[in-house]
């Protein structure tokens, strides 16, 4: 059976832990990875797994050179949260002839809050022949789906609450700036008026 070759686009916590789980898979082969943070570029992507590990696949900074010099099949997108902000990214791997999976939260069921922007993405989509998925833990599943069915043994459910709780600290830079780590109180509900921090992305 051939393999699905893939790249990895995005390196931080999320991208990483995709590729950990992707390389023992014998129908998947990770055959690059993306990542614009300088420090790591030109790093194999196994030094960054919980067990480093030399995997061979070095981490580049270039989509398009990547695009035009490996053979590959989809990109698991690892990015960011916002659609406006990852959609370059997104049309940059459809014109590149690649199915996307995402980790973008907005592009779960982008219709609701950008139906311009999903109507952009399928018609680009289908002009490539190539697919796009939104998919992820949250949301859909762990604040949503998951709830839901814990409830099938229940004969009355008054009310459901779902509270998350995460270490930031163990996050990428700009994810502990988006959410406002090592900020005072006083700072943190500021960022808020302005409108600088906004609520996590989710399901409408």
């Amino acid at each position: 059976m051939d393999k699905m070759r893939i790249i990895i686009m995005g390196c931080g916590i999320m991208g990483r832990r995709v590729a950990e789980a992707l390389l023992p898979k014998q129908s998947f082969e990770i055959v690059g990875a993306l990542d614009i943070d300088p420090e790591l570029s030109g790093k194999d992507l196994g030094e960054l797994f919980s067990a480093p590990r030399n995997t061979g696949v070095i981490i580049e900074s270039d989509a398009e050179s990547l695009f035009s010099r490996v053979k590959a099949d989809a990109v698991v997108h690892t990015t960011l949260s916002h659609l406006s902000t990852v959609l370059p990214q997104i049309e940059r791997c459809i014109q590149a002839g690649l199915n996307i999976v995402s980790t973008c939260e907005e592009l779960s069921y982008p219709w609701k809050r950008h139906p311009e922007l999903a109507a952009e993405i399928d018609r680009l989509a289908k002009e490539a022949g190539v697919t796009v998925v939104g998919t992820g833990i949250n949301p859909g599943y762990l604040m949503d789906s998951l709830p839901l069915a814990l409830t099938a043994p229940c004969l009355r459910v008054d009310s459901v609450r779902v509270t998350r709780m995460m270490n930031s600290a163990r996050r990428r830079i700009p994810f502990q700036k988006k959410v406002g780590t090592t900020m005072t109180p006083q700072e943190f509900r500021r960022k808020i008026d302005d409108g600088i921090i906004t609520p996590r992305s989710a399901l409408p």
